[in-house]
């Protein structure tokens, strides 16, 4: 790793992103899982944190054979890693997500409203009319995840299980949307846009993802309570992550690593910086286990 060796042998968790850090397009590198079981195999809690929900994030817990407890949605949600079952979730509210969806939808553009997929049946509704985001379609076709449709929020009966609202565009479309919720909804909301996980084929050019939390909703936040409950302090978490939802955790945990691909401002929080994807994590791991 760059930025020299890191002190190790107080780590009691690995709070570990997926995508941009351990699940790229083509899946999880044999390198990164053989690490990350024999890390779980010392001793080490390994708890994935991630944007996706759990449904969307099937694969890699299979693959990492994860068990305990997994962070979803940014931190909205915290699961069972194995079943899906809910145990925490920060919710909306349903006067928030009425007032913030009459601005996302004058864009008309579909809203995703992210629900809790035990309480609410099913992952999704999408609230708007006309086409789909191709990028969405895309989404949806490869994860088995339940949606529903509806033209407008009235004709969602309970918006009582929505942890998040997102929408999908070209950023420099999305800039002025967020811009304008934040002025009037900032001392509520979190919010943030970045690249959309998807094939090039699907979009043609760079397509972000708007998401709208609670105000206080971050993956830091959740894997903090975890740790809270374990009686872990944040000098015993090592986080590794890449993306902007992962500055939190990243800033804030014990030992911090970015990934070698991530942006310079994520770069700019961590305590140390790994190799690209597809390895990076390994590397990580085992200088861990090295110094144990």
């Amino acid at each position: 790793m760059q930025q020299g060796h890191f002190e190790s042998s107080d780590i009691r968790l690995v709070a570990l992103d997926l995508d941009g850090t351990v699940l790229a397009k083509d899946g999880i590198h044999q390198d990164d899982v053989d690490a990350l079981h024999e890390l779980r195999r010392s001793g080490v809690e390994l708890v994935v944190a991630t944007g996706r929900s759990w449904a969307e994030s099937r694969y890699a817990l299979t693959t990492l054979e994860c068990d305990g407890v997994m962070v979803a949605a940014s931190g909205a949600l915290m699961h069972d890693a194995k079943t899906g079952e809910t145990l925490e979730r920060e919710l909306l509210g349903d006067s928030l997500i009425k007032d913030v969806m009459v601005r996302l939808l004058e864009e008309g553009r579909h809203v995703h409203m992210l629900q809790d997929h035990q309480h609410a049946g099913h992952d999704y509704w999408m609230v708007g009319s006309g086409e789909v985001h191709p990028v969405s379609q895309w989404w949806f076709d490869q994860h088995e995840i339940s949606v529903n449709w509806a033209d407008s929020l009235s004709d969602v009966p309970d918006l009582g299980n929505t942890v998040r609202l997102g929408m999908v565009g070209i950023g420099s479309e999305l800039d002025p949307v967020m811009k304008d919720i934040a002025s009037s909804f900032s001392e509520d909301l979190h919010m943030h846009h970045w690249a959309a996980v998807t094939e090039s084929e699907n979009a043609g050019e760079a397509i972000h993802i708007l998401e709208v939390f609670r105000v206080g909703v971050d993956k830091w936040t959740m894997l903090n309570r975890i740790a809270k409950s374990r009686g872990i302090t944040s000098e015993n978490i090592l986080a590794i992550g890449d993306g902007l939802n992962d500055i939190g955790m990243l800033g804030n945990a014990g030992v911090g690593i970015a990934m070698g691909n991530a942006a310079p401002e994520i770069k700019a929080v961590a305590h140390g910086v790994t190799s690209n994807i597809g390895g990076g994590v390994a590397n990580v791991v085992t200088e861990l286990l090295k110094s144990r």
